[in-house]
């Protein structure tokens, strides 16, 4: 396949290819006729001007004139005019043929059509600017590591993503390492070295301070390819800048953690509120109670009873059932709905005790 298409590269080039040769000081075309629409008479001597594009026939001439008089070969490119009429550029090369003596006899010369050279540079131009411009976008960059030369190819959108202005990169691979923050450092000399060991296609996050002092996160995709004799040798990949991923995922950290603070002390603050109150409520309650058994002496022995347990009820009882209260209120009902009155909390009293059904 490689031989075909070697083959089909050179038909093509020397179909579009005219050969010729010169005296001193003149030209006589041979294949250039074909290619120009011209005979060989057209072309003797000076004749040859006539295909040239009057803009730069002037360049020409004075290329020209100056090989001859150096005696040294000679190249450029310029527009001939085709059969049909059209302009096409095309590539001259011309040497000197000496004679025993070191003089110049002769000169030969080719003229290739290169407008699909052209057309094709052009394209690929087209492509590359492209992808620069979606890299540039995308914040991405690309990197070509030769691993047997040591030889780290950075494009410019790469070498931005570290900070460096357009050829600031060292081209090592000691010199991307040093760009590493020291703190994550080791792990990606270790993970590159697992992936040249490998072969294995491989990715890790990293971060780069700039030299503004800004911190920056960097992730990173690449691929070993091995030689023929499976050694690695060449390491292609990616770079992707994740600063801003980075930064969002660290404010909604800090954005949960502050939410949780929030909700620790609004219960806190709920529970002090409730402990107070319950206190005053207790307090209430077993006033009314003693003077109940101070006015009617024959009340129910479970009267007495709820009287003992309210009057014996600590700080720890209270504290408890408040935090408890105040959990399941955050969490059913919110805030506004942590408000109980005391009759809820003498149940809460008699169920702690496993004496719900007393009430």
């Amino acid at each position: 396949m490689k031989a075909k298409s070697s083959f089909e590269l050179s038909r093509r080039l020397f179909r579009n290819c005219a050969g010729w040769h010169a005296a001193t000081d003149t030209s006589f075309g041979t294949t250039s006729a074909g290619i120009t629409g011209t005979t060989p008479e057209q072309m003797q001597g000076w004749g040859w001007q006539s295909v040239h594009d009057p803009g730069t026939l002037p360049s020409v001439l004075e290329r020209w004139k100056a090989a001859i008089s150096t005696g040294e070969p000679s190249g450029m490119v310029f527009p001939l005019r085709g059969a049909d009429g059209v302009f096409r550029p095309f590539l001259t090369r011309v040497v000197p043929i000496k004679d025993a003596d070191g003089r110049v006899v002769r000169w030969f010369g080719t003229d290739t059509d290169i407008t699909e050279l052209r057309d094709a540079q052009e394209a690929l131009r087209a492509s590359e600017e492209r992808l620069r411009m979606g890299q540039w976008a995308a914040h991405i960059g690309t990197f070509d590591l030769n691993i047997r030369t040591g030889v780290n190819i950075w494009t410019p959108e790469t070498e931005a993503l570290f900070g460096l202005p357009p050829g600031g990169f060292g081209k090592t691979l000691t010199a991307f390492e040093n760009l590493i923050h020291p703190d994550d450092r080791q792990s990606i000399i270790e993970l590159t070295r697992e992936a040249m060991r490998t072969g294995q296609p491989t990715e890790g996050e990293w971060r780069v301070v700039w030299p503004d002092g800004s911190l920056h996160w960097i992730a990173s995709r690449g691929q070993v390819f091995m030689n023929e004799s499976g050694e690695p040798s060449r390491m292609l990949g990616v770079n992707i800048d994740i600063t801003k991923r980075k930064q969002a995922e660290e404010a909604l950290s800090n954005m949960t953690r502050k939410l949780v603070e929030a909700q620790d002390q609004e219960r806190a603050r709920i529970a002090r509120e409730l402990h107070d109150d319950i206190n005053q409520r207790l307090a209430m309650l077993a006033v009314e109670l003693g003077q109940a058994e101070q006015n009617h002496p024959d009340l129910p022995p479970r009267h007495f009873e709820l009287h003992a347990r309210v009057a014996t009820a600590n700080d720890a009882d209270i504290s408890r059932r408040s935090s408890l209260v105040t959990r399941s209120a955050l969490l059913t009902t919110g805030i506004s709905g942590c408000r109980c009155g005391h009759e809820r909390l003498v149940q809460g009293i008699w169920c702690a005790a496993g004496d719900a059904d007393r009430l």
